[in-house]
């Protein structure tokens, strides 16, 4: 799977600090693969909020073109997520989301 992680050795601090987030991202990256296919790059990253004291994962999953049903499908994936691992990700340490990035094709 074609993944790009941006400042490892965050997202390793991160893993560290919440373990059980850590385990759902194979299964979140897979699920979000799957739902959009091959096309769109995804990057992986710890988001720092500038404002306040808040660190969470972002997979950030870029398009050529805003589609309706993106975040429809975004959903679906969670619920894969949540049915597969037997999770209430609300409940989980840590916190993860799934951006949908929009910029026209490089060609």
């Amino acid at each position: 799977m074609d993944l790009q992680i941006k400042k490892p050795d965050e997202v390793r601090a991160y893993f560290a600090k919440f373990p059980d987030c850590a385990a759902l991202v194979p299964t979140v990256c897979r699920f979000t693969r799957e739902e959009f296919g091959p096309q769109p790059e995804m990057t992986l990253e710890v988001y720092s909020d500038p404002e306040f004291v808040d660190h969470y994962l972002k997979l950030d999953v870029f398009f050529s073109s805003f589609a309706p049903e993106i975040l429809d499908r975004i959903e679906r994936v969670w619920g894969r997520v949540e049915k597969e691992r037997g999770v209430d990700l609300c409940e989980m340490p840590g916190w993860m989301i799934i951006r949908p990035m929009f910029r026209p094709p490089v060609n």
